[in-house]
């Protein structure tokens, strides 16, 4: 995420995956990452340059039968 609070001008949580919440603009990921919730996929936008992390919650669902 963004450190320097005075370049956010989104909503933390908000926007589309693979657009720039900046500029709207298409977004290029790094390396995917775990976290005890779900996964991160930091990001560059190919536009603007702008950076941030794309964030997914993973949540059990249940057992299947093959």
């Amino acid at each position: 995420m963004l450190s320097d609070k005075s370049q956010m001008d989104f909503e933390d949580g908000g926007g589309e995956p693979g657009i720039c919440p900046y500029c709207g603009g298409f977004l290029s990921y790094g390396k995917k990452f775990e976290d005890k919730i779900g996964l991160i996929y930091p990001w560059t936008c190919d536009e603007c340059g702008k950076q941030g992390n794309e964030t997914y919650e993973l949540s059990f669902t249940g057992h299947y039968h093959k």
